[in-house]
């Protein structure tokens, strides 16, 4: 072979030599960018699925957080949460999603996405006015009822949507110096009213009938509970709940759902009533009385069969909902406070607490 040919030989050997490593380079190139695009996108996944599970335990929490966190650092990354109230298939609910953010190299990142639902929690549409119900009401003394919103505190909101003072089905009466506050037929808040009819709603009419158990109320705020749940809930202890026949047995502050069954006929009297959350005070003949409720304030939503005589502040809502036509509740030294947040608030631990119950610690409806 003459030595120009071997030359030719030789340099086109290292041609495709040098081809085949720059391949092999190239390959081995794409092999580490996908092997590095794959881990940034599962660590980015990772943060999303755990800022939602921040985000979700920080809403069991606290029920009214709606704030979200704008950045977080989180597993190497960065995390962002946001939380609003929507609609998942008709049911109320709760959106909580998170973005997980990892960086590939500046000024690149990689973003993803994950989305959780849960249980709503809203107002029960049973919740008429600060006062609710299909009784008779007689307002005597310097008995207060203030429809304007509050907050869990008993600060008055103004600019917030409140209510009326009463929504019943038969009539209203009360005595010179009873007070009323509320929202009127304008829309607009009146304060210290002594007699106006726009913050009283008599004579009305629940469609299909106003609920008469603590169950068919609290589906009305758009979740179902079978009759039995709220009990349930109570004998759970799910979040400081109790289920008691002999209110002397009651562990204060009362907290998340407090359930009073007492025997036919029988009357809860001097009823102390200081803590938070659900409290119901039913039985199965729908006779079931507190009378006197001392101590206070509570703040959520009372549910009786019957009332007599309020001595404490009630911040959220009461509702009777028994068989006697009459009723007393709106008598004695004491004051309704109506407050969105405090009903909110103990419609959510009802909530999660009949999700706890059906074997699930979990209050998530869906994930994606």
């Amino acid at each position: 072979m003459s030595g120009r040919a071997l030359i030719i030989m030789i340099v086109g050997m290292v041609l495709i030599s040098t081809n085949i490593f720059l391949q092999l380079t190239g390959s081995s190139r794409d092999m580490s960018d996908n092997m590095n695009r794959t881990y940034v996108r599962e660590a980015a996944s990772n943060i999303a699925q755990s800022g939602v599970s921040i985000g979700v335990r920080r809403l069991v929490d606290d029920p009214l957080w709606r704030d979200g966190v704008p950045m977080m650092a989180l597993l190497g990354g960065n995390a962002i949460i946001t939380v609003r109230d929507t609609v998942y298939h008709t049911r109320p609910a709760i959106q909580v999603q998170c973005t997980g953010i990892m960086m590939y190299s500046l000024p690149d990142e990689h973003r993803e996405v994950v989305t959780a639902y849960v249980y709503g929690d809203t107002i029960p549409h049973a919740v008429q006015a600060v006062l609710s119900t299909p009784h008779n009401v007689s307002q005597t003394g310097a008995f207060e009822l203030d429809g304007r919103d509050h907050d869990r505190s008993g600060n008055h909101k103004p600019g917030s949507k409140g209510t009326k003072a009463v929504w019943t089905e038969r009539d209203c009466e009360h005595t010179v110096g009873t007070r009323f506050h509320g929202e009127g037929d304008d829309g607009e808040d009146h304060d210290d009213v002594d007699v106006d009819t726009t913050l009283v709603e008599r004579g009305k009419t629940y469609p299909g009938g106003y609920p008469r158990t603590p169950d068919s109320i609290m589906t009305t705020c758009g979740h179902t509970f079978p009759e039995g749940t709220l009990k349930l809930v109570a004998k759970s202890h799910s979040g400081g709940s109790q289920y008691v026949t002999d209110p002397g047995l009651l562990t204060f502050p009362l907290k998340g759902v407090t359930y009073v069954d007492l025997p036919a006929g029988a009357t809860w009297n001097v009823a102390n009533v200081t803590g938070s959350g659900l409290l119901i005070v039913h039985n199965s003949t729908r006779d079931a009385c507190m009378k006197d409720a001392n101590g206070g304030p509570f703040t959520g939503l009372v549910i009786c069969d019957e009332i007599q005589h309020i001595n404490a502040t009630i911040v959220g809502a009461v509702i009777s909902c028994g068989d006697d036509d009459n009723d007393n509740t709106a008598s004695g030294s004491g004051q309704l406070l109506f407050s969105r947040d405090a009903i909110r608030s103990a419609t959510t631990q009802a909530v999660h607490g009949a999700c706890a119950n059906k074997g699930s610690s979990k209050t998530v409806i869906a994930m994606h």
